[in-house]
């Protein structure tokens, strides 16, 4: 028998592809059949040429040929089609045959599934801390570390005079937030004689609305906070105190002697932050807030950075500040010829670094917390029993 060259299949399969065959399972079959009827007539005597056009002759030639790879592909899906059907009909067979093993395997998938599922959610809340707010990425948190005289505090605070001499001194400095939180307060309307002790209050900058991604509903965030005795309260506050009216330019009486103006109404805080408040008091003129002593830790800073800032060369920036201005405090204090090099090589510790305002609710744990925090360690313990449950679940089922 002769057999086909090469150049034969070639020209065979582009002459097939220009007749319109472009299934490749059908392709690839009328290729074989045509050319074992070619090399048939070959090997007769015939010429490549006259031996193909004659097995073309035999389907039909261009419609033929067309219309067998119409029913080869008609036939080929209603083969799939009839397969799956016939599996998913012994799948219910034996689901309904063995309904007690069916009911447990498909009950313990579920479950644990949603269990998962459930934890998954917990986890990707945990994560998601403090995202809300628009320059997250660039609001750090100043944490102070002291140690001396065999105490150890990790603080949350800083000085009063920190936040200005950050501002003022350091270019890379965008904006600034201090906190002061002194507890719960007594809040009642003007004219009312009942009082509500409200908890989530703290003191803060009129710099707040500016930082931080705290819609303001009615009022200005621009002004809102700027003059002494105003407040500014969530909606909620707002409903419990005025129900049914506006809560702006009202005013407020906090422990039945301090009467301040409502100059803002912001919505409610996403549960979603490390810190959720109800009121926030401004704290213009407030004689704490101006101190210029470095060695009282009072006051939650917090920075914005301008954009391509790097934190960790700002943070670098920190043990001058510390020598320049606390030394020369600590040394009028402990008198004698006190420096920060012999403090610290005394085993000492005073200095200040950079916390991303993201980290906070899973990385911190110091003294004076805005609010108490979380733990990454519980992320990962969830997670991982999260993946646990769902292997065992996915196990137990394949082995029923």
């Amino acid at each position: 028998m002769a057999a086909l060259n090469d150049e034969h299949i070639a020209h065979i399969i582009k002459d097939l592809n220009y007749r319109g065959i472009i299934a490749d399972t059908v392709r690839d079959e009328l290729i074989d059949h045509i050319c074992s009827a070619v090399e048939q007539d070959m090997s007769q005597g015939m010429r490549f040429l006259d031996a193909y056009h004659k097995a073309l002759h035999s389907f039909g030639h261009n419609n033929g040929l067309r219309k067998t790879q119409k029913e080869i592909i008609k036939v080929e899906n209603k083969t799939t089609g009839l397969m799956l059907r016939n599996y998913l009909t012994i799948a219910f067979r034996n689901l309904n045959k063995h309904r007690f093993y069916t009911l447990i395997n498909i009950s313990g998938l579920s479950i644990g599934i949603a269990s998962c599922l459930i934890i998954v959610l917990y986890v990707m809340n945990e994560l998601s801390y403090d995202k809300h707010h628009e320059k997250a990425s660039r609001i750090y948190r100043i944490n102070g570390e002291i140690k001396f005289g065999g105490n150890h505090w990790r603080l949350a605070v800083g000085p009063a005079p920190l936040a200005s001499v950050l501002q003022t001194e350091f270019p890379e400095v965008e904006n600034v937030v201090r906190f002061r939180s002194q507890g719960s307060y007594l809040v009642k309307r003007e004219g009312s004689t009942t009082s509500i002790k409200e908890f989530n209050v703290n003191q803060t900058d009129s710099t707040f609305f500016k930082m931080f991604s705290v819609p303001v509903l009615e009022g200005d965030a621009n002004t809102a906070l700027k003059e002494p005795n105003t407040v500014a309260i969530s909606k909620k506050l707002a409903e419990k105190h005025f129900p049914e009216e506006s809560a702006l330019g009202k005013t407020l009486i906090l422990d039945n002697k301090r009467p301040v103006k409502i100059t803002a109404v912001y919505q409610d805080m996403p549960t979603t932050g490390h810190f959720q408040f109800d009121m926030l008091i401004s704290m213009t003129g407030l004689d704490e807030a101006e101190s210029t002593n470095f060695l009282s830790n009072n006051f939650n800073t917090y920075i914005l950075l301008k954009e391509g800032t790097d934190a960790k060369a700002l943070e670098a920036k920190l043990p001058a500040l510390v020598e320049k201005y606390i030394g020369p405090q600590a040394a009028s204090i402990l008198g004698g010829e006190f420096s920060m090099e012999k403090f610290r090589a005394s085993g000492n510790l005073l200095e200040y670094t950079l916390m991303p305002m993201t980290d906070i609710h899973l990385h911190s744990d110091r003294t004076a917390e805005l609010q108490a925090n979380s733990d990454i360690t519980y992320v990962y313990l969830f997670g991982a029993i999260a993946l646990f449950i769902l292997a065992v679940a996915c196990i137990n089922f394949m082995n029923l």
